[in-house]
C-alpha cells in the first residue's frame, strides 16, 4: 500500500491527453494506470476461466482471481512506463549513431572524370 500512496503523490499532477473521434479529453494518470491494471484483471479471469491457465486455487472448481491482482496489474504498467520514459529520455545518447565522415577539401583532388598524367 505504501507503494500505491506514494505513486499518487508523485503523479497527482500529471494527466493524460488522448481522443475519441474529434473530442479531446483528460483524465488523471494515475486513473488512467488504475483502468489499465482492472481491464487486464479482467482479461486474466477470462483467460483462467477458459482455461487458457489454471492457478492452484483453480484446479477443482473456476473462481476469481483475488481483486488484489488490480494493483499488481497497475504497478506493472506504471513500472513500465516509467522504465520506458527513463530510456526514451537517453535515446540517441546512448547508442548515437557516428556521424557521417566529412569530405576532404577538393583542393589536391582531381575533378571528376579526369585522369592524372
Amino acid at each position: 500500500m505504501p507503494i500505491a500512496v506514494l505513486g499518487l503523490v508523485v503523479l497527482r499532477r500529471a494527466w493524460v491527453h488522448f481522443s475519441v473521434g474529434d473530442a479531446r479529453y483528460r483524465m488523471p494518470l494515475a486513473l488512467s494506470f488504475l483502468l489499465i491494471g482492472l481491464f487486464l484483471w479482467v482479461a486474466e479471469n477470462a483467460a483462467t476461466f477458459l482455461g487458457a491457465w489454471k492457478y492452484p486455487g483453480q484446479l477443482e472448481v473456476w473462481e476469481a482471481v483475488h481483486t488484489a491482482k488490480i494493483g499488481s496489474w497497475a504497478l506493472l504498467v506504471t513500472m513500465s512506463f516509467v522504465l520506458v520514459a527513463a530510456v526514451k529520455r537517453w535515446e540517441g545518447v546512448l547508442y548515437a549513431v557516428a556521424p557521417e565522415p566529412q569530405d576532404e577539401p577538393t583542393g589536391d583532388r582531381l575533378p571528376s572524370g579526369a585522369e592524372q598524367t
